[in-house]
Protein backbone atom coordinates (compact mmCIF):
# COMPACT_ATOMS: atom_id res chain seq x y z
CA UNK A 1 0.00 0.00 0.00
CA UNK A 2 1.25 3.43 -0.83
CA UNK A 3 2.48 5.35 2.20
CA UNK A 4 0.21 8.23 1.24
CA UNK A 5 -3.01 6.20 1.13
CA UNK A 6 -5.30 5.90 4.16
CA UNK A 7 -5.58 2.43 5.64
CA UNK A 8 -8.96 0.85 6.36
CA UNK A 9 -8.67 0.27 10.08
CA UNK A 10 -12.07 -1.35 10.41
CA UNK A 11 -14.82 -0.33 12.82
CA UNK A 12 -13.81 0.31 16.39
CA UNK A 13 -10.15 -0.61 15.97
CA UNK A 14 -7.07 1.40 16.77
CA UNK A 15 -3.99 -0.60 15.68
CA UNK A 16 -0.95 -0.44 17.92
CA UNK A 17 -2.03 2.63 19.82
CA UNK A 18 -4.86 1.29 21.96
CA UNK A 19 -8.66 0.92 22.16
CA UNK A 20 -11.29 2.99 20.33
CA UNK A 21 -10.88 6.71 20.95
CA UNK A 22 -7.20 6.53 21.84
CA UNK A 23 -6.18 8.58 18.81
CA UNK A 24 -8.35 11.61 19.46
CA UNK A 25 -5.22 13.75 19.88
CA UNK A 26 -3.65 12.29 16.74
CA UNK A 27 -6.79 12.92 14.74
CA UNK A 28 -6.55 16.55 15.72
CA UNK A 29 -9.22 19.18 16.11
CA UNK A 30 -10.62 21.65 13.57
CA UNK A 31 -8.63 24.84 13.29
CA UNK A 32 -11.63 26.84 14.50
CA UNK A 33 -11.59 24.88 17.77
CA UNK A 34 -7.86 25.45 18.17
CA UNK A 35 -8.16 29.24 18.03
CA UNK A 36 -8.01 29.49 21.80
CA UNK A 37 -5.50 26.67 22.16
CA UNK A 38 -4.20 27.75 25.56
CA UNK A 39 -7.57 27.22 27.24
CA UNK A 40 -8.67 24.36 25.00
CA UNK A 41 -5.57 22.33 25.83
CA UNK A 42 -6.52 22.31 29.48
CA UNK A 43 -10.09 21.11 28.86
CA UNK A 44 -10.65 17.79 30.69
CA UNK A 45 -11.13 14.75 28.47
CA UNK A 46 -12.41 11.30 29.38
CA UNK A 47 -9.74 9.15 31.08
CA UNK A 48 -8.14 6.32 29.10
CA UNK A 49 -9.38 2.77 29.51
CA UNK A 50 -8.08 0.79 32.44
CA UNK A 51 -5.15 -1.59 31.88
CA UNK A 52 -7.49 -4.56 32.20
CA UNK A 53 -9.84 -3.10 29.57
CA UNK A 54 -6.98 -2.37 27.19
CA UNK A 55 -5.45 -5.83 27.54
CA UNK A 56 -8.84 -7.38 26.89
CA UNK A 57 -9.27 -5.85 23.41
CA UNK A 58 -9.39 -7.47 20.00
CA UNK A 59 -6.47 -8.77 18.00
CA UNK A 60 -5.89 -5.27 16.63
CA UNK A 61 -5.51 -3.72 20.06
CA UNK A 62 -2.61 -1.43 20.75
CA UNK A 63 -1.04 -3.71 23.34
CA UNK A 64 -0.11 -6.25 20.72
CA UNK A 65 -2.98 -8.55 21.68
CA UNK A 66 -3.76 -11.35 19.28
CA UNK A 67 -6.63 -13.78 19.20
CA UNK A 68 -5.82 -17.43 19.71
CA UNK A 69 -2.62 -17.00 21.74
CA UNK A 70 -2.22 -17.72 25.45
CA UNK A 71 -2.60 -14.72 27.76
CA UNK A 72 0.52 -12.95 28.91
CA UNK A 73 1.30 -13.12 32.64
CA UNK A 74 0.07 -10.25 34.78
CA UNK A 75 3.27 -10.15 36.83
CA UNK A 76 6.22 -8.76 34.81
CA UNK A 77 8.65 -10.53 37.18
CA UNK A 78 7.93 -14.08 36.10
CA UNK A 79 10.09 -15.89 38.64
CA UNK A 80 12.88 -15.17 41.14
CA UNK A 81 16.41 -15.02 39.77
CA UNK A 82 18.20 -18.35 39.98
CA UNK A 83 21.34 -18.67 42.07
CA UNK A 84 23.52 -19.45 39.04
CA UNK A 85 22.20 -16.33 37.26
CA UNK A 86 23.02 -14.14 40.27
CA UNK A 87 26.51 -15.68 40.47
CA UNK A 88 27.15 -15.02 36.77
CA UNK A 89 25.96 -11.43 37.17
CA UNK A 90 28.31 -10.89 40.09
CA UNK A 91 31.24 -12.36 38.18
CA UNK A 92 30.61 -10.23 35.11
CA UNK A 93 30.34 -7.06 37.20
CA UNK A 94 33.80 -7.78 38.64
CA UNK A 95 35.47 -8.74 35.36
CA UNK A 96 33.90 -6.37 32.84
CA UNK A 97 33.93 -2.62 32.39
CA UNK A 98 30.61 -0.78 32.48
CA UNK A 99 31.63 1.10 29.34
CA UNK A 100 29.24 3.92 28.41
CA UNK A 101 26.96 3.08 31.35
CA UNK A 102 29.77 4.22 33.64
CA UNK A 103 29.41 7.75 32.25
CA UNK A 104 25.88 8.17 33.62
CA UNK A 105 26.20 11.05 36.08
CA UNK A 106 22.72 12.34 36.79
CA UNK A 107 19.21 11.27 37.82
CA UNK A 108 16.29 13.56 37.01
CA UNK A 109 12.55 12.92 37.13
CA UNK A 110 9.78 14.42 34.99
CA UNK A 111 6.62 13.45 33.11
CA UNK A 112 6.18 12.46 29.49
CA UNK A 113 3.02 12.14 27.40
CA UNK A 114 2.31 10.21 24.23
CA UNK A 115 2.63 12.53 21.26
CA UNK A 116 -0.94 11.69 20.21
CA UNK A 117 -2.52 11.52 23.70
CA UNK A 118 -1.87 14.08 26.44
CA UNK A 119 -4.23 12.24 28.80
CA UNK A 120 -1.64 9.51 29.44
CA UNK A 121 1.15 10.99 31.60
CA UNK A 122 4.10 8.71 32.35
CA UNK A 123 6.52 9.36 35.20
CA UNK A 124 10.01 8.88 33.81
CA UNK A 125 13.26 8.61 35.71
CA UNK A 126 16.13 9.74 33.50
CA UNK A 127 19.68 8.49 34.03
CA UNK A 128 21.80 10.75 31.84
CA UNK A 129 25.33 11.09 30.52
CA UNK A 130 26.95 13.91 28.54
CA UNK A 131 28.32 13.08 25.09
CA UNK A 132 29.61 16.63 24.90
CA UNK A 133 28.75 20.10 26.10
CA UNK A 134 25.72 20.29 23.80
CA UNK A 135 24.30 16.76 23.99
CA UNK A 136 23.11 14.35 26.67
CA UNK A 137 21.66 10.89 26.27
CA UNK A 138 19.40 9.35 28.90
CA UNK A 139 18.05 5.89 29.64
CA UNK A 140 14.53 5.98 31.09
CA UNK A 141 13.04 3.84 33.86
CA UNK A 142 9.61 3.75 35.46
CA UNK A 143 11.08 4.14 38.96
CA UNK A 144 14.36 4.60 40.79
CA UNK A 145 14.24 1.12 42.31
CA UNK A 146 16.98 -1.43 41.44
CA UNK A 147 14.43 -3.63 39.64
CA UNK A 148 12.85 -0.76 37.68
CA UNK A 149 11.62 -1.37 34.15
CA UNK A 150 13.61 0.14 31.28
CA UNK A 151 10.93 2.03 29.34
CA UNK A 152 12.79 4.15 26.78
CA UNK A 153 15.43 6.74 25.99
CA UNK A 154 15.77 10.46 25.46
CA UNK A 155 18.26 12.53 23.49
CA UNK A 156 18.82 16.10 24.71
CA UNK A 157 20.55 18.73 22.56
CA UNK A 158 21.28 22.44 22.72
CA UNK A 159 19.17 25.01 20.89
CA UNK A 160 22.02 25.55 18.44
CA UNK A 161 22.01 21.86 17.47
CA UNK A 162 18.22 21.85 17.35
CA UNK A 163 18.20 24.74 14.90
CA UNK A 164 20.64 22.82 12.68
CA UNK A 165 18.07 20.02 12.20
CA UNK A 166 15.91 19.87 9.06
CA UNK A 167 12.48 21.45 9.67
CA UNK A 168 10.73 18.10 9.18
CA UNK A 169 12.87 16.57 11.96
CA UNK A 170 12.21 19.33 14.47
CA UNK A 171 8.58 18.32 14.86
CA UNK A 172 9.65 15.20 16.81
CA UNK A 173 11.37 17.26 19.53
CA UNK A 174 10.02 19.13 22.54
CA UNK A 175 11.22 22.11 24.57
CA UNK A 176 12.19 22.06 28.25
CA UNK A 177 11.28 25.62 29.25
CA UNK A 178 8.04 24.78 31.06
CA UNK A 179 9.38 21.58 32.63
CA UNK A 180 12.19 23.55 34.25
CA UNK A 181 10.29 26.68 35.30
CA UNK A 182 7.27 24.79 36.66
CA UNK A 183 9.34 22.61 38.98
CA UNK A 184 8.15 19.47 37.18
CA UNK A 185 11.75 18.52 36.29
CA UNK A 186 13.73 17.76 39.45
CA UNK A 187 17.01 16.08 40.38
CA UNK A 188 16.20 14.12 43.57
CA UNK A 189 18.75 14.49 46.36
CA UNK A 190 20.69 17.35 44.73
CA UNK A 191 20.83 20.61 46.74
CA UNK A 192 18.76 23.43 45.24
CA UNK A 193 21.62 25.72 44.15
CA UNK A 194 23.46 22.87 42.39
CA UNK A 195 20.25 21.60 40.79
CA UNK A 196 19.36 25.08 39.49
CA UNK A 197 22.85 25.63 38.08
CA UNK A 198 22.29 22.63 35.81
CA UNK A 199 18.70 23.62 35.04
CA UNK A 200 19.93 26.93 33.64
CA UNK A 201 21.53 24.84 30.90
CA UNK A 202 18.64 22.38 30.52
CA UNK A 203 16.10 25.19 30.03
CA UNK A 204 17.73 25.99 26.67
CA UNK A 205 17.69 22.39 25.41
CA UNK A 206 15.35 20.21 23.34
CA UNK A 207 14.54 16.52 23.78
CA UNK A 208 13.48 13.62 21.58
CA UNK A 209 11.90 10.70 23.45
CA UNK A 210 11.03 7.15 22.50
CA UNK A 211 9.20 4.88 24.93
CA UNK A 212 9.41 1.14 24.28
CA UNK A 213 7.25 -0.13 27.17
CA UNK A 214 3.74 1.25 27.80
CA UNK A 215 3.74 0.66 31.54
CA UNK A 216 0.96 3.20 32.14
CA UNK A 217 -1.63 0.82 30.67
CA UNK A 218 -0.29 -2.20 32.56
CA UNK A 219 1.62 -3.99 29.81
CA UNK A 220 3.54 -6.84 31.51
CA UNK A 221 6.18 -6.82 28.76
CA UNK A 222 7.30 -4.32 26.09
CA UNK A 223 4.59 -4.66 23.42
CA UNK A 224 4.20 -3.08 20.01
CA UNK A 225 6.39 -0.48 18.29
CA UNK A 226 8.16 2.35 20.11
CA UNK A 227 6.09 5.43 20.83
CA UNK A 228 7.14 9.02 20.24
CA UNK A 229 6.63 11.04 23.41
CA UNK A 230 6.30 14.75 24.14
CA UNK A 231 6.37 17.05 27.18
CA UNK A 232 3.81 19.22 28.94
CA UNK A 233 4.20 22.90 28.11
CA UNK A 234 1.71 24.86 30.25
CA UNK A 235 -0.27 24.81 33.49
CA UNK A 236 -3.48 22.79 33.40
CA UNK A 237 -2.16 20.07 31.09
CA UNK A 238 -0.85 17.64 33.74
CA UNK A 239 -3.40 16.68 36.44
CA UNK A 240 -2.29 18.20 39.78
CA UNK A 241 -2.80 14.93 41.66
CA UNK A 242 -0.33 13.17 39.35
CA UNK A 243 2.35 15.72 40.17
CA UNK A 244 1.51 15.64 43.88
CA UNK A 245 1.82 11.84 43.94
CA UNK A 246 5.30 12.08 42.38
CA UNK A 247 6.33 14.74 44.91
CA UNK A 248 5.30 12.55 47.84
CA UNK A 249 7.09 9.51 46.45
CA UNK A 250 10.32 11.41 45.72
CA UNK A 251 10.30 13.67 48.77
CA UNK A 252 10.29 16.87 46.73
CA UNK A 253 8.07 19.97 46.62
CA UNK A 254 7.56 21.07 43.02
CA UNK A 255 5.78 24.26 44.09
CA UNK A 256 8.76 25.29 46.18
CA UNK A 257 11.07 24.46 43.29
CA UNK A 258 8.84 26.51 40.99
CA UNK A 259 9.10 29.52 43.31
CA UNK A 260 12.86 29.15 43.50
CA UNK A 261 13.17 29.10 39.68
CA UNK A 262 10.69 31.92 39.00
CA UNK A 263 13.42 34.26 37.70
CA UNK A 264 15.07 31.61 35.53
CA UNK A 265 14.66 32.31 31.82
CA UNK A 266 15.62 30.66 28.56
CA UNK A 267 17.72 32.51 26.01
CA UNK A 268 15.78 33.40 23.90
CA UNK A 269 12.82 33.35 26.30
CA UNK A 270 10.34 31.47 24.08
CA UNK A 271 10.82 27.91 22.78
CA UNK A 272 11.65 27.46 19.11
CA UNK A 273 8.44 27.72 17.04
CA UNK A 274 9.01 24.30 15.43
CA UNK A 275 9.15 22.42 18.76
CA UNK A 276 6.20 20.97 20.71
CA UNK A 277 4.42 20.08 17.47
CA UNK A 278 1.19 18.56 18.91
CA UNK A 279 0.49 21.52 21.20
CA UNK A 280 1.07 24.04 18.39
CA UNK A 281 -0.88 22.30 15.64
CA UNK A 282 -3.37 19.88 17.20
CA UNK A 283 -1.71 17.18 15.09
CA UNK A 284 0.66 14.39 16.13
CA UNK A 285 3.18 12.04 14.57
CA UNK A 286 3.33 8.49 15.86
CA UNK A 287 5.05 5.25 14.90
CA UNK A 288 3.25 2.12 13.70
CA UNK A 289 4.46 -1.08 12.07
CA UNK A 290 4.08 -2.07 8.42
CA UNK A 291 5.18 -5.29 6.75
CA UNK A 292 7.86 -4.90 4.05
CA UNK A 293 9.84 -7.24 1.81
CA UNK A 294 12.73 -9.17 3.33
CA UNK A 295 16.09 -8.92 1.52
CA UNK A 296 18.07 -12.14 1.77
CA UNK A 297 21.88 -12.20 1.78
CA UNK A 298 23.47 -13.42 -1.45
CA UNK A 299 24.21 -17.16 -1.54
CA UNK A 300 27.81 -18.37 -1.06
CA UNK A 301 29.86 -18.38 -4.29
CA UNK A 302 29.77 -22.19 -4.59
CA UNK A 303 26.03 -22.31 -4.21
CA UNK A 304 25.58 -19.37 -6.56
CA UNK A 305 27.24 -21.23 -9.44
CA UNK A 306 24.85 -24.17 -9.15
CA UNK A 307 21.71 -22.20 -8.28
CA UNK A 308 19.13 -21.69 -11.05
CA UNK A 309 19.33 -18.23 -12.59
CA UNK A 310 15.64 -17.63 -11.98
CA UNK A 311 15.92 -17.90 -8.18
CA UNK A 312 14.07 -14.99 -6.54
CA UNK A 313 16.16 -12.33 -4.80
CA UNK A 314 13.45 -11.03 -2.48
CA UNK A 315 10.92 -12.70 -0.22
CA UNK A 316 9.31 -15.78 -1.73
CA UNK A 317 8.09 -14.32 -5.04
CA UNK A 318 9.85 -13.91 -8.34
CA UNK A 319 11.66 -10.70 -9.17
CA UNK A 320 12.68 -9.16 -12.49
CA UNK A 321 16.41 -8.86 -13.35
CA UNK A 322 18.10 -6.13 -11.32
CA UNK A 323 15.32 -6.00 -8.70
CA UNK A 324 17.63 -6.94 -5.83
CA UNK A 325 20.13 -4.26 -6.78
CA UNK A 326 17.32 -1.72 -7.07
CA UNK A 327 16.01 -2.57 -3.62
CA UNK A 328 19.49 -2.45 -2.12
CA UNK A 329 20.08 0.98 -3.61
CA UNK A 330 16.71 2.21 -2.35
CA UNK A 331 17.44 0.98 1.17
CA UNK A 332 20.80 2.76 1.23
CA UNK A 333 19.84 6.03 -0.44
CA UNK A 334 16.15 6.39 0.46
CA UNK A 335 15.32 6.46 -3.30
CA UNK A 336 13.08 4.14 -5.26
CA UNK A 337 9.75 2.87 -3.93
CA UNK A 338 8.96 4.69 -0.72
CA UNK A 339 12.60 4.44 0.41
CA UNK A 340 14.22 5.20 3.72
CA UNK A 341 14.05 3.77 7.20
CA UNK A 342 11.62 6.33 8.64
CA UNK A 343 9.32 8.19 6.32
CA UNK A 344 6.78 10.99 6.37
CA UNK A 345 4.96 12.04 3.20
CA UNK A 346 2.17 14.37 2.32
CA UNK A 347 -1.13 12.70 1.66
CA UNK A 348 -4.39 11.62 3.25
CA UNK A 349 -4.08 10.63 6.90
CA UNK A 350 -5.80 7.39 7.94
CA UNK A 351 -7.08 8.49 11.34
CA UNK A 352 -9.32 11.43 10.62
CA UNK A 353 -6.37 13.57 9.53
CA UNK A 354 -5.50 15.02 6.20
CA UNK A 355 -1.75 14.58 5.85
CA UNK A 356 1.19 12.51 6.87
CA UNK A 357 2.43 8.99 7.41
CA UNK A 358 5.29 7.92 9.64
CA UNK A 359 6.41 4.35 9.10
CA UNK A 360 9.18 2.28 10.67
CA UNK A 361 10.99 -0.07 8.32
CA UNK A 362 14.42 -1.12 7.07
CA UNK A 363 13.59 -1.48 3.38
CA UNK A 364 11.49 0.40 0.79
CA UNK A 365 7.80 0.01 1.59
CA UNK A 366 5.47 -1.99 -0.69
CA UNK A 367 3.37 0.10 -3.03
CA UNK A 368 0.42 -2.24 -3.55
CA UNK A 369 -1.92 -4.18 -1.27
CA UNK A 370 -2.70 -3.64 2.36
CA UNK A 371 0.31 -4.00 4.67
CA UNK A 372 0.00 -6.56 7.42
CA UNK A 373 1.12 -5.65 10.91
CA UNK A 374 4.16 -7.15 12.58
CA UNK A 375 2.63 -7.08 16.03
CA UNK A 376 1.97 -10.79 16.70
CA UNK A 377 3.70 -10.41 20.01
CA UNK A 378 1.97 -12.91 22.21
CA UNK A 379 3.32 -16.50 22.19
CA UNK A 380 1.49 -18.35 19.44
CA UNK A 381 -0.40 -15.23 18.50
CA UNK A 382 -1.05 -13.88 15.05
CA UNK A 383 -3.53 -11.02 15.15
CA UNK A 384 -4.02 -8.43 12.49
CA UNK A 385 -3.82 -4.69 12.44
CA UNK A 386 -3.37 -2.00 9.88
CA UNK A 387 -0.64 0.54 10.10
CA UNK A 388 -0.36 4.25 9.46
CA UNK A 389 0.26 7.12 11.72
CA UNK A 390 -1.33 10.36 12.69
CA UNK A 391 -0.84 12.97 10.06
CA UNK A 392 1.34 16.04 10.26
CA UNK A 393 0.84 19.49 8.82
CA UNK A 394 1.19 20.47 5.21
CA UNK A 395 4.62 20.63 3.65
CA UNK A 396 6.22 17.89 5.74
CA UNK A 397 8.80 15.64 4.18
CA UNK A 398 11.04 12.81 5.16
CA UNK A 399 12.17 12.38 8.75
Amino acid sequence: MSSTEPLDLGPGTCPVLGPPGCLRAAAGTPSSERAGSASAAATPVPPPASPAEERGGTGAAGDGASSGGPPLPDDPVHEPMHLITAALDAGCSLLQSRGPVGKIHQHVCAFHMYSHDATRPVRAHHYCAHRGEEMRQCVLYDSSEPNARLIGLEYIISRRLYESLPPEERRYWHSHVYEVKSGMLVAPGVPGPAEDADMRQVINTYGKIWHTWQVDRGDPLPLGPPQLMMAYTADGQLPPDVLASRDRAMGVDSQQVRHRRRHMAADPPEPHPDADHPWRTGRAWQCVMQEVDFRRPPPPPAAASSAPSSAPALGSGSAPPGAAASVAQGAETGQGGSGGAMQGEEGPGPLGGDRGVMVGGALPLPTGGAGEAMDSLRPGGGGESGGAAAGGPAGEGQA
